[in-house]
């Protein structure tokens, strides 16, 4: 990154430990800073630590010397391309060691997952990857994952997953059986599918006998057999009532 115009810009002798500083080289963490009395004009000699790959080095200027401040967007620009650096090597050293220490194969596929911090996470994996997020039913975690073909009868499996999204609210149809006293009727809640439940148990106590989504009541063939409970026929007006 080059120095930027306009860049914060403080005279050495007024650092202290822990401020970052902005070069041409990158971003720098200063780490200890000595003032030293060279003739007759005083020397500030900083000892820095790249923020992101690198070995730490000395910087010397004479005191009053103005140098450039990094920005906290700078800071962590700069971590983040250490870390991915950093990932980036540990992987070539591996393809190093599958290829020239012959390190054993699988049969079949070798992997590469991962648990991003969040769905437009995922969405970038997933536009990377030409495929499309997907949601687990159960467990509303979005994933992108693929398969990548790279020898004969090997695959490399990436998996990429984010956390678990809030289940949205929804029709859910609960169903009762013979000695239910509803046979032959259904009742519609919504709700996510616990609080739905919930609801149900509120109403009818555990005088029910299925939990349904739209799609699972039509092709479980059900809509032909069954008929609307309607909210004036219940037992309870707890479903009704006013939170």
């Amino acid at each position: 990154m080059t120095e930027k115009q306009g860049t914060n810009r403080r005279p050495i002798e007024d650092l202290t430990a822990g401020d970052h500083i902005s070069d041409s080289q990158g971003v720098h963490e200063v780490v200890h800073v000595l003032g030293m009395q060279d003739g007759g004009q005083r020397e500030i000699t900083l000892t820095l630590r790249p923020v992101g790959p690198g070995k730490p080095w000395l910087m010397r200027h004479t005191e009053g010397s103005a140098v450039a401040i990094a920005t906290q967007e700078e800071v962590r620009e700069y971590a983040d391309l250490g870390r991915r650096r950093a990932l980036a090597d540990a992987l070539h050293t591996l393809a190093d060691g599958i290829v020239e220490q012959r390190l054993p194969l699988p049969r079949y596929w070798i992997g590469f997952r991962a648990v991003l911090d969040s769905r437009a996470d995922v969405d970038r994996w997933a536009a990377y990857l030409g495929v499309e997020t997907k949601v687990g039913d159960t467990n509303r975690t979005p994933s992108a994952s693929a398969d990548r073909p790279v020898a004969d009868g090997l695959t490399l499996d990436i998996h990429m997953q984010g956390p678990a999204e809030p289940e949205p609210e929804q029709e859910w149809l609960f169903t009762f059986g013979p000695d239910h006293g509803h046979d032959g009727r259904f009742v519609r809640i919504t709700g996510t599918h616990d609080s739905a439940r919930a609801r149900m148990v509120e109403v009818f106590g555990t005088a029910w006998c299925d939990q349904y989504t739209w799609q699972s009541f039509d092709a479980a063939g059900l809509p032909s057999r069954l008929t609307e409970l309607t909210g004036s026929e219940w037992l309870s007006d707890a479903l009704t009532a006013e939170a």
